[in-house]
């Protein structure tokens, strides 16, 4: 829950009174003013500085020893350390010291220390080396998962991530326990904990293990300030839509904070609406043309199998309900929300192909409720605000791109998937729908023609198709 994004300012460079939120006016002073920009500003730099009221000489400030910090803009922040060494081992000394010490306990179970040795000591356990020899510490596959996606996908500084995050003290029936966070990303201060969600078996006490999960969150909620995100069932790209979020709260000092926290729910079953096995789960897409012609629906909302919109159900012109491809969404602004589809709400829709249905139709169907606004999506109980595919590939896009300053040639031949790949003297490059993508290393004696082999052109598979990873 990212607060004050709404909030509206003035572009600096026009003398228009129109106003924008923070990521539009990035998008307009990209597309209007990029060479007006002082040197060594970018759209975004530039409007975090203003949106903060910092001035155009404003730099970052080192939290240990107060020099200056460069800008990074694959965070969207001044970095919090200056980049010395001797501050980095500060930092990582102070954040220590701080976690919570403990008092009068005597099992080692119960320990801080204790229970970070016993977790570091569980078959489960493991070090992940990351594409520049830096190891952290895992407990499970999931978390070592998580790792290898910041690292091969998302591109992020291991020295950013530390693992276990803050260890952090609770209370649930009268008793205090101790909490080891899985990990900590500095430079947005977020907690991450990664959850199977429950879907797997095992022989947990579910309302007990959700009674503490839920104990847990209110104390980092309500006692801490930190942004949380609560990362389930393996789908990373939880990670990508948090991270996004908390790139474009360029505000500082407001309070405002992300607090995702993601529930059980199986990514690998998201099926098509109409005509397959039972669905699961959906997407409904409100939608708002930017450009209106004659007789064209202005705004609706339109139901896809998965997130990447392959396949779409919604009205057309003239108000028949009826299959579309995803081109229906090109040139508007949209929405998209998860939600679950019942059998009875997937058979209406099934009948009424083919017929006019009235505007409300999908609305009303899907949650079975009177629809008063199209806006009114926005607070209905069941209907998640999540990122859809093509946005998480412009943000992956956006990383790679400010790293290694690529392009993809016009040379690029694209398989079966819409995946094709390059080479340049930094690596081989992996791309999808016009989009650089991530780079990948091959070994010598693997034949680059075996890319699909690689753990990235794998991700980019299942994000593509939105199945489990």
């Amino acid at each position: 829950m990212a607060s004050n994004k709404n909030i509206k300012y003035k572009c600096p460079f026009c003398e228009s009174s129109k106003t924008y939120t923070r990521e539009n006016l990035v998008r307009h002073i990209t597309n209007k003013h990029e060479d007006e920009l002082p040197e060594g500003f970018t759209p975004l730099r530039y409007t975090f500085n203003y949106v903060n009221r910092k001035p155009i000489s404003y730099h970052g400030v080192c939290t240990e020893c107060k020099r200056e910090t460069p800008w990074n803009e694959e965070v969207g922040r001044y970095n919090r350390q200056c980049g010395r060494e001797a501050c980095r081992k500060s930092f990582v000394k102070k954040f220590e010291n701080n976690m919570v010490k403990t008092r009068g306990v005597t099992r080692i179970s119960a320990t801080r220390d204790g229970q970070v040795k016993m977790l570091a000591n569980r078959k489960i356990s493991g070090k992940y080396k990351f594409q520049n020899g830096v190891e952290k510490t895992y407990t499970g596959s999931y978390e070592r998962k998580a790792l290898e996606f910041m690292d091969k996908v998302m591109n992020i500084n291991p020295d950013d991530i530390m693992c276990p995050g803050p260890i952090l003290e609770y209370n649930i029936d009268g008793k205090t326990h101790i909490y080891i966070t899985d990990f900590y990303y500095q430079p947005y201060n977020l907690i991450i904990e990664v959850k199977d969600g429950g879907d797997n078996p095992n022989n947990r006490n579910m309302p007990e293990y959700r009674a503490k999960q839920a104990a847990k969150e209110k104390f980092i909620k309500d006692n801490t300030d930190y942004n949380y995100l609560r990362l389930v069932n393996n789908d990373l790209g939880q990670l990508l839509s948090t991270f996004m979020k908390l790139k474009m709260e360029l505000v500082e000092g407001t309070g405002g904070r992300v607090f995702d926290i993601n529930e059980s729910m199986n990514m690998g079953s998201y099926m098509p609406v109409v005509g397959m096995n039972s669905p699961q789960s959906a997407y409904i897409v409100d939608y708002m043309q930017n450009n209106v012609f004659a007789g064209e629906p202005s705004e609706n909302y339109v139901l896809s199998k998965d997130i990447t919109f392959d396949t779409i159900i919604g009205r057309n012109k003239e108000g028949v309900l009826e299959f579309a491809s995803r081109e229906i969404l090109f040139n508007t602004k949209y929405n998209v929300y998860e939600i679950k589809l019942s059998k009875e709400a997937e058979e209406i829709i099934s009948e009424n192909l083919g017929n006019f249905v009235p505007y409300e139709f999908l609305y009303e169907t899907i949650f079975g409720k009177k629809m008063y606004t199209k806006d009114q999506i926005k607070v209905t109980e069941g209907a998640v605000p999540v990122i859809d595919h093509y946005k998480q590939l412009e943000y992956i896009d956006e990383m790679v791109k400010n790293r290694y300053k690529v392009s993809v040639p016009e040379s690029v031949v694209y398989d079966e998937n819409g995946i094709g790949y390059f080479e340049t003297l930094e690596g081989v490059f992996l791309t999808c729908k016009g989009k650089v993508v991530y780079i990948i290393t091959i070994p010598e004696d693997h034949d680059i023609r075996n890319i699909r082999q690689t753990e990235q052109y794998r991700f980019l598979y299942n994000l593509s198709n939105r199945r489990e990873l």
